[in-house]
């Protein structure tokens, strides 16, 4: 496939599409905090809208403040994303990081952007504390059960890194 001169795959870079979970919930959050979270009985939870993507707090809460930083627009890896709109898109990933660390002073982040499951471009970044359940292990434990925050723990969540943004 031809590339442009700053890497872009033009074919790549601009699909979007109803097939796509995370496009339908970018779609769903233009104009609302919260919809239906497209592959479990849950909620999505917007925390913000960000120049190139959209904060959302993670579904399992077992570390809290996980967030997701999705791409607003699809993409199925980094180098996708034309200048200068993936430095943006790191630039609000580093924004909501700090935001995360200074509103729950974790011992540690952790960052992912994987895509093997979800091809669309999101950051996973996990604060780290003392007390979570392995501190020295990867978050992604298939046995441990994840656990959805109630309506009211969301909302003290999602305040909190707002704050700091």
């Amino acid at each position: 496939m031809a590339h442009d001169a700053r890497g872009a795959r033009p074919a790549e870079a601009g699909l979007t599409g109803a097939d796509c979970p995370l496009c339908r919930v970018v779609a769903a959050l233009r104009d609302a905090e919260m919809c239906a979270h497209p592959t479990e009985d849950a909620l999505v939870r917007k925390i913000a809208d960000l120049p190139a993507s959209v904060a959302l707090l993670g579904y399992d809460q077992t570390y809290r403040g996980y967030t997701l930083i999705v791409a607003r627009r699809h993409a199925t890896e980094l180098f996708h994303l034309r200048e200068p709109e993936s430095t943006q898109y790191f630039q609000d990933m580093l924004r909501v990081a700090r935001a995360i660390a200074n509103a729950f002073q974790p011992r540690k982040l952790n960052y992912e952007l994987l895509g093997n499951a979800v091809p669309h471009l999101h950051w996973h970044v996990f604060p780290r504390y003392a007390d979570d359940p392995d501190p020295r292990r990867p978050v992604w434990n298939p046995t441990r059960p994840a656990r959805p925050p109630v309506p009211e723990e969301a909302a003290v969540t999602i305040a909190a890194i707002r704050r700091h943004l």
